[in-house]
């Protein structure tokens, strides 16, 4: 088996700077927080829920480490985020 299948996964989270130092402490090591104040990534992602007390989307990607999109899924409201059990199933199928 080689390293690169072995290591744990590196996680991205998104967030507004309001956040960022509070909740990049209560992350585990292998989650790096980014920020995005201006929304670029957001918006360069179709990502920007440009609503009233709304910043982004929920959404969820899962990447391997070639950067390959395992899983996606974007919601359009809140009622619609995928769950862990709904990914999970998805990989089990690759």
């Amino acid at each position: 088996m080689s390293s690169s299948s072995t290591r744990a996964p590196r996680r991205i989270w998104i967030s507004t700077p309001r956040s960022s130092s509070q909740k990049q402490a209560e992350l585990p090591p292998n989650i790096k927080l980014a920020i995005d104040p201006n929304y670029k990534m957001t918006s360069l992602y179709g990502l920007r829920w440009d609503a009233a007390h709304e910043t982004a989307y929920p959404s969820t990607f899962v990447l391997d480490v070639q950067g390959k999109i395992l899983f996606e899924k974007i919601s359009h409201s809140h009622g619609d985020r995928t769950t862990a059990a709904d990914v999970l199933a998805q990989l089990a199928t690759k």
